[in-house]
């Protein structure tokens, strides 16, 4: 993920984050800044007063740190990405769960639903920050949380027709 933000003194500034790895580097014009240790950057020139901290990742908003100015890169999600994030995660813990439930619509819960949930979170809020529209943030939301359901059904009745 790369993120270009101009800024109106310090020109451009690029952040780039790796989904896998978590790994950031922080570019102000063609400069990199050096980085002093997880979540810290020297500025280009060896300045040891010029310290710039990243807050957040990307699922939460990142923003930079310099002195007393905080530059925001990336917008934090709103309360309706969060909604639609952990709706699935809720629904197949709540719902793998009860037995009476399970019945009408078998659905797999414990360690294996509650994986499943928490892979849907995290890339339903990926895709999500990844539009601007709220109608597709919504059909991205509701889109996932389907598919993840879906998927505990088929395994739960795979399970299921395994045992008899």
């Amino acid at each position: 993920m790369q993120v270009t933000v101009n800024h109106n003194f310090f020109g451009t500034i690029t952040y780039t984050e790796s989904f896998w790895t978590g790994k950031k580097e922080i570019y102000f014009g063609q400069f990199p800044l050096v980085k002093q240790s997880k979540n810290t950057y020297l500025m280009p020139g060896g300045d040891p007063n010029a310290v710039v901290t990243v807050k957040g990742n990307f699922l939460t908003g990142v923003s930079l740190v310099l002195g007393s100015e905080t530059i925001r890169l990336t917008p934090a999600p709103k309360w309706y990405e969060w909604v639609l994030a952990l709706l699935p995660l809720i629904f197949i813990c709540v719902w793998g769960n009860s037995v009476p439930l399970c019945m009408i619509f078998p659905i797999v819960g414990g360690a294996l639903g509650g994986a499943i949930g928490g892979l849907a979170f995290v890339f339903g809020l990926l895709f999500m920050k990844k539009t601007e529209r709220i109608a597709y943030k919504l059909l991205i939301g509701l889109g996932i949380f389907v598919a993840a359901v879906l998927l505990c059904n088929a395994l739960a009745i795979a399970i299921i027709g395994s045992m008899i």
